[in-house]
């Protein structure tokens, strides 16, 4: 019995596999085909393998620039990702070995209730507790 649920485990891990990359293979395939080729039905299985819709790309429009576009973008954004981050200065005063969710702010086996503050839009006595346990935190007090 065993033996029969790893294989049909198996079987419907490569069927799921399949399902997921098979339109990525099927892409790349196309890629590589004429565009008549690319848009006969049905679909041709074999064909010559030609650069031909590549040289097309370029021609119909500036792909390049579009390309350098999405390069100097990404850059960009990577770089205002790393500038927003968190300073060293705060992340080296966080205590070391301390879970840093909803406890860190209300006291230890309190996350409930800092995350029900963080939740609420007026202010309540758990906003407050939360509010003075952070103030405390940050100047160094117990």
């Amino acid at each position: 019995m065993k033996h029969f649920a790893l294989i049909l485990r198996t079987v419907a891990a490569w069927a799921v596999t399949l399902l997921i990359v098979f339109p990525l293979i099927w892409l790349v395939i196309t890629a590589f085909k004429t565009e008549q080729q690319a848009i006969a039905i049905p679909p041709q299985l074999f064909f010559t393998p030609t650069m031909e819709s590549f040289a097309e790309v370029n021609l119909r429009s500036d792909y390049l620039l579009f390309a350098r576009n999405s390069v100097i973008t990404s850059v960009i954004s990577t770089l205002l990702g790393l500038a927003i981050a968190a300073p060293a200065w705060f992340t080296q005063a966080l205590p070391q070995g301390v879970p840093l969710d909803g406890e860190l702010w209300a006291g230890r086996g309190r996350f409930e209730a800092a995350s029900a503050a963080a939740r609420r839009r007026s202010a309540s006595p758990n906003t407050a507790a939360t509010t003075v346990m952070s103030q405390r935190w940050m100047a160094g007090q117990p």
